[in-house]
């Protein structure tokens, strides 16, 4: 399965059963994610790609918060 048709169908299920603004960030943070690292199966996403992500979006900003970092692995935990 690509990273997008998971990403999609795990947006879709916290857009209903998230807060508004949680649902957001985890949108954002995800669809980040596939720009920079492409829409590759999901199965070929390592623990490598995802710290080189994070490491990238807090250089220099205050660290995200832990939900939408958790948000990641859940999503792929749930379609490995």
């Amino acid at each position: 399965m690509k990273l997008s048709n998971a990403a999609k169908i795990w947006i879709d299920y916290h857009e209903t059963h998230s807060k508004k603004n949680t649902a957001r960030s985890n949108r954002t943070i995800i669809k980040q994610y596939i720009k920079e690292f492409g829409d590759g199966p999901i199965d070929q996403v390592t623990p490598d790609h995802i710290l080189t992500f994070l490491n990238r979006l807090n250089k220099g900003n205050k660290p995200i918060v832990i939900d939408p970092v958790a948000s990641l692995d859940f999503l792929l935990i749930e379609f490995l």
